[in-house]
């Protein structure tokens, strides 16, 4: 990056520090740990992006499931409309003495 190579520039190779390393090794490393930093930063970010699709699709799925769940209950409601209404077509046609009170 511009930053990088700015930093480069600006240490002198031949200038060293009180422990005998010149300031260019020391630019090196720094560059290298940056990079190796960036790398791992990296790495993890593209794994999180993994786990975040994951998570989607899971979700998706669970949504698929309730949906099933749902379309379920509502057929079990109809048929048992269907069943209510034979019953009722059943005692208003005379099949019983009475009808039950919840029809009329």
């Amino acid at each position: 990056t511009a930053e990088d190579v700015e930093a480069k520039e600006s240490i002198k190779p031949t200038e060293t520090t009180t422990y005998g390393e010149s300031y260019a090794q020391i630019a090196r490393e720094n560059v290298t740990q940056q990079t190796d930093a960036r790398s791992t930063l990296y790495l993890e970010e593209v794994k999180l992006c993994k786990l975040r699709q994951e998570q989607v699709l899971l979700k998706n799925d669970i949504l698929k499931k309730e949906l099933e769940v749902l379309t379920m209950e509502l057929d079990k409601v109809k048929l048992e409309m269907e069943v209510l209404s034979a019953k009722k077509q059943f005692y208003c046609a005379g099949g019983a003495p009475a009808s039950p009170a919840s029809f009329n």
